[in-house]
């Protein structure tokens, strides 16, 4: 027999055993259903928390580098500070 043999049988007989009805019938009556019991809930702000591991990168990167050699003597500005152009 082929697969695709077996597979139809298969799905053929889930379909017709699926399908059955069920004997499980309760007594008729007002009592039918059980009782029920019910709690009080309060709303509270639920403060959540994700730790993940991973790695960061940019999606763009640029090397910058000065055309000529030498040494840095001194750095006026802060890092992050506003410049403003001054034309004299």
């Amino acid at each position: 027999m082929s697969k695709r043999t077996i597979l139809t049988g298969l799905f053929i007989v889930s379909l017709l055993t699926g399908c059955g009805q069920s004997d499980l019938k309760g007594p008729a009556g007002p009592d039918v259903n059980p009782p029920t019991v019910t709690q009080g809930v309060n709303e509270e702000t639920q403060k959540s928390m994700v730790t993940v591991l991973g790695k960061i990168e940019a999606v763009e990167s640029a090397d910058i580098v000065s055309k000529t050699a030498g040494k840095v003597e001194a750095v006026l500005v802060d890092i992050g500070s506003l410049l403003r152009l001054d034309r004299n």
